[in-house]
């Protein structure tokens, strides 16, 4: 069980397996038999808005936990945060956390993608003349997404733990 957030029923359960490891028998539960998809889950509202709001961790207030480590000169990205003026959080924003939430969405696209090295994310154009590179600089500023990533983990940790490594 992985506890996240300072409440102690903020948490979620899984098992990793090794490389030679693997399940046997039939301990596997059986798929549910009715919907599982909450009552309230809108289907007219756009995918990443239910995504933030019934399959994804709650990220409300990151990006303010974001800007705070972001500000400290112990934090690797200090110095491109300040000269290129990154922040995440913004008040006057419909959704203060739309930033963070973005660059999880990257985050699982690129999954998807077949490029080696986060800068071919960036790049646009062919490659060779037979695909496109995913262009994720029309979603957001690559130096921005390195400093995401450099925190993010740490938004569910007690600040005593930021810088530690």
């Amino acid at each position: 069980m992985m506890h996240y957030g300072k409440r102690a029923d903020k948490c979620f359960d899984q098992e990793i397996l090794g490389d030679a490891e693997h399940h046997e028998g039939d301990d596997f539960k059986q798929p549910p038999s009715s919907n599982v998809v909450s009552p309230d889950f809108d289907f007219e509202k756009p995918m990443i808005k239910k995504f933030f709001l019934h399959v994804f961790l709650d990220v409300t207030g990151h990006a303010k936990i974001i800007d705070r480590y972001l500000s400290d000169n112990h934090a690797p990205y200090y110095k491109t945060v300040k000269a290129d003026k990154i922040q995440f959080h913004n008040e006057a924003d419909l959704d203060p956390d739309w930033k963070v939430k973005q660059c999880y969405v990257l985050l699982i696209a690129a999954a998807t993608e077949m490029e080696n090295g986060i800068e071919n994310l960036w790049k646009h154009g062919k490659l060779q003349n037979c695909r496109w590179y995913p262009d994720f600089r029309r979603f957001m500023v690559m130096n921005k997404m390195k400093a995401f990533c450099s925190v993010a983990p740490y938004c569910w940790s007690d600040e005593e733990h930021w810088y530690s490594l």
